[in-house]
């Protein structure tokens, strides 16, 4: 295995990888943690955990970089650098070693990786090309349906495309909030009033912060025209993973 020279003795490549992987870790356990605080008020604390998170990315980066100059072709290093930058907002990045990795490797995976950081940068057209390109490598990918389908649910608001893709992320796995979220306000837009209800009554009964009042001032909002509101209302519940 090739050696790498240190500041502190020599380290192998895997040691810089699986190095970057624990700063990757902690780095996740600290932006969870600062999630956790911005939801109770704690601005300041949560700032500071915010802070050790993208330090701890940046860190992730430094051992990646140096996975790479020994084995510029590892996929996985790759998709990693792509993961830590677009962690600190640096979305031009994350694409560059997204779509290197895909040169090197056709994968699922780091399409679904790519497609939402065109998503959440605002290249919403790129990312569909990238979930369309998901599902044509793995059509049981329940998250690629839901990003069809967000997609879809707006804005503008296209309810008739985007029920069936969020119909078909739920099946195969109930337990994606946000699609159903999302489903709840297209069946409003095509007035299937009792059907949206009922998934909220649903979500209700399986995630204990989604509150049914919050069920019924969406419903209210929806039906007031006031669509933005609603869908503030439902971003503000707590996803839930299988298992909970």
């Amino acid at each position: 295995t090739p050696l790498l020279a240190t500041c502190g003795g020599q380290m192998t490549v895997e040691e810089h990888f699986e190095q970057g992987l624990e700063y990757m870790n902690k780095g996740n356990e600290d932006l969870q943690t600062s999630a956790q605080l911005a939801q109770e008020g704690e601005e300041d604390r949560a700032q500071t955990e915010l802070d050790k998170a993208k330090a701890e990315y940046q860190k992730a980066i430094a051992e990646f970089e140096q996975v790479l100059e020994e084995e510029p072709d590892r996929v996985s290093a790759l998709v990693n650098l792509g993961a830590a930058h677009y962690s600190v907002l640096e979305s031009d990045k994350a694409i560059e070693y997204y779509e290197k990795a895909l040169e090197l490797e056709e994968d699922a995976g780091i399409h679904s990786n790519l497609a939402a950081v065109y998503v959440n940068s605002g290249r919403i057209d790129k990312g569909l090309e990238e979930y369309e390109k998901e599902i044509e490598l793995d059509p049981n990918l329940a998250e690629a349906w839901a990003g069809l389908g967000l997609y879809y649910n707006g804005p503008p608001l296209q309810p008739e495309q985007a029920i069936p893709m969020l119909e078909k992320a739920l099946a195969l796995n109930p337990n994606l909030t946000d699609a159903a979220n999302w489903l709840v306000l297209s069946y409003l837009g095509v007035n299937r009033v009792n059907v949206s209800m009922t998934l909220l009554v649903s979500i209700a009964a399986r995630v204990p912060l989604y509150k049914p009042a919050i069920g019924k001032r969406v419903f209210q909002l929806s039906w007031m025209g006031r669509g933005d509101e609603a869908r503030a209302e439902l971003d503000a519940v707590e996803p839930f993973m299988p298992g909970d």
